[in-house]
């Protein structure tokens, strides 16, 4: 099973040609509609995705997960997952660091991605789910501004592909092939 967590603004059709994709692949996807425009705090949005989790009685899935989303699908892995529903993430131009972007939006929804926010630096010193995250990174990214953009420490993998656009990342075929590439992968790693 897959579960699509978006970005911050984005409902999870932002992302349903990628969700499309993996569905027409054989897989059975979950979205939340209950993370709406995706403006709720981190850790409130991890229990959600825990709630649709227990609902549905998910088990041995991989998250498919977009910017804010990712950090959603860290904080659930890090704080959520003791029974191991989810197995692993593939993330897409996630901000792990943080991005100095969130400091010019005076929005709560924005400042918890600032690098130096408590969400952040939570789950900076949480490290146990990275060995489980493979990391997409567009080699340029409008919207993280980071030194270390969306690379994750310890992660099982981190690729930077050749993407231009914080957003574009969702809806590059190049990328679309390294996601199916990277569900396997960390299918095949338990």
């Amino acid at each position: 099973p897959i579960i699509i967590l978006p970005g911050i603004l984005s409902r999870w059709a932002f992302m349903k040609p990628l969700a499309d994709m993996l569905s027409h692949e054989g897989h059975s996807v979950y979205v939340v509609p209950a993370l709406g425009n995706n403006l709720l705090h981190i850790e409130e949005s991890a229990r959600i995705v825990r709630a649709l989790i227990n609902e549905h009685d998910i088990r041995g899935a991989v998250i498919v997960a977009h910017s804010k989303g990712g950090l959603i699908g860290k904080q659930y892995m890090e704080f959520y997952n003791e029974d191991e529903r989810v197995v692993g993430m593939v993330s897409l131009a996630t901000p792990y660091t943080g991005s100095a972007m969130a400091r010019i939006v005076p929005h709560k929804a924005f400042t918890e991605l600032d690098p130096k926010s408590k969400a952040v630096a939570q789950l900076r010193s949480h490290t146990k789910a990275n060995g489980r995250i493979i990391s997409l990174i567009p080699e340029f990214d409008n919207h993280v501004w980071a030194e270390k953009g969306s690379w994750l420490e310890g992660a099982f993998d981190n690729i930077v592909l050749p993407v231009q656009g914080h957003h574009a990342i969702v809806f590059s075929r190049y990328a679309e092939a390294v996601v199916r590439q990277s569900i396997d992968r960390l299918s095949s790693a338990i």
